[in-house]
């Protein structure tokens, strides 16, 4: 009876951690690829929070990806820098550039 309640106890730590690092690593694969920005260039925050926009720093991250919506790209520099957001757009348009050629 201990014997079975044992192995049955084991079997439900292996499942229960083998699930719990599979989803983890599906979670830091699916960060890693995010962009944190929408299709419409609102920004999500790494806590779920949507604001209106990122930062220059967001907007650059996603930049050497090649994944800045066209969204963010057209309102780069509104406010800010002119000269990084011209910097920003060139380093997306090198990502894009490098992610076909691949």
């Amino acid at each position: 009876m201990n014997r079975k309640i044992l192995i049955i106890l084991g079997v439900s730590v292996f499942i229960i951690s083998t699930t719990t690092v599979a989803i983890s690593m599906a979670t830091a694969e699916s960060e890693k690829k995010s962009c944190r920005y929408t299709e419409d260039g609102y920004y999500i925050s790494p806590k779920g929070e949507i604001s209106a926009f990122g930062t220059m720093d967001h907007a650059a991250k996603c930049a050497a990806k090649g994944e800045l919506p066209s969204k963010v790209q057209e309102r780069l520099g509104q406010w800010g820098s002119r000269d990084r957001a011209n910097a920003i757009l060139q380093i997306n348009l090198d990502a894009q550039t490098k992610n076909i050629n691949e």
